[in-house]
């Protein structure tokens, strides 16, 4: 299984220093059958299928922690927003499409507000036209 930890903001682009997630964190993402990769984001959680390349996995990753700190000061530039997050356990699950996701099933998903993305929404090379949102 494949786990990232966002530990770090660095520069301007927001790189992602990627280490081993805590034991904690490994029960949890045991729990989630279909997905075998994981990123903490200041405790808020990516999952994703085999599907999901991990550059895209990666980029999804900086595009949350810049959300949640875009001046990148390493506090939360709404601190209400973040606290409703973790309180209602907001994940995001990554697949390959609509299809893999179906196939999983929500009910294997702990309780929780989720988001999907899917594979082919993360572009790390920028959005292809101007009124795309670049996810």
């Amino acid at each position: 299984m494949k786990r990232f930890f966002l530990c770090s903001i660095l520069s301007t682009f927001l790189m992602v220093l990627v280490i081993g997630c805590s034991s904690q964190d490994q029960e949890v993402t045991e729990e989630i059958s279909g997905f075998t990769k994981f990123v903490d984001v200041y405790g808020l959680k990516i999952y994703a299928t085999d599907n999901v390349r991990d550059e895209k996995l990666m980029h999804s990753a900086n595009m949350l922690a810049e959300y949640l700190d875009n001046d990148e000061d390493g506090a939360m530039d709404n601190q209400l927003v973040f606290d409703t997050l973790l309180a209602e356990n907001m994940a995001i699950v990554m697949g390959k499409d609509e299809d893999e996701l179906r196939a999983i099933g929500w009910r294997n998903f702990p309780e929780g507000a989720a988001q999907s993305l899917y594979d082919y929404e993360s572009r790390p090379g920028g959005a292809e036209r101007k009124e795309v949102f670049d996810i």
